[in-house]
């Protein structure tokens, strides 16, 4: 049995697959548990806090006219750029990286150590049969 010809065919519409929206959760959970997006690390949001700061000091030392410094209430008059806060944290960030960047300089110099052994090792085999 034959189907007849498309344009013999009633059409029917459908929807566009481009105007149907799927999210990925249901709007009636969205709205049950509104902490579900923010951080449960306690400490987050000071070291967040102190990453801002210094941030905003280290932005405003590099304008160096002194005028906009920001001063706390409750710190004394100077502004200086040193460890002003309690940056613990930071600071362990900042060896970790550089531990990092040492690590990784020191593998790729070690593999590029081992390709030129290994070219230089080919090029002397080839090199003694001819």
């Amino acid at each position: 049995m034959a189907r007849p010809p498309r344009s013999q065919r009633p059409h029917i519409k459908k929807p566009s697959p481009l105007q149907q929206v799927h999210l990925t959760r249901p709007i009636s959970t969205v709205s049950q548990n509104p902490e579900m997006g923010l951080v449960r690390d306690p400490n987050f949001w000071k070291r967040f806090s102190v990453a801002v700061h210094q941030a905003e000091d280290i932005e405003l030392g590099e304008k160096g006219d002194g005028r906009g410094k920001r001063s706390n209430s409750g710190a004394s008059g100077t502004s200086s750029l040193g460890p002003k806060y309690n940056d613990e944290w930071l600071l362990q960030q900042r060896k970790e990286k550089r531990n990092c960047r040492i690590l990784c300089a020191s593998i790729t110099l070690l593999v590029a150590l081992v390709i030129i052994a290994a070219a230089v090792v080919g090029w002397y085999f080839t090199k003694r049969k001819s």
